[in-house]
């Protein structure tokens, strides 16, 4: 809960989630996308969610 809280802590700094970091390496064969967000360049509020 203590990362959870902290992330919160930054909403007003971005996304209130904390980041994947190295979560998804490795992992390129089990991805699959739903949005084009970031697909151009970085976007304030593209977020990563509900990675399986």
């Amino acid at each position: 809960w203590l990362i959870c809280s902290k992330a919160q802590d930054k909403c007003d700094q971005g996304a209130c989630r904390p980041t994947p970091g190295n979560l998804l390496l490795g992992r390129s064969t089990q991805l699959t996308a739903s949005s084009t967000c970031g697909l151009n360049g970085a976007q304030k509020y593209c977020i990563l969610s509900y990675l399986e």
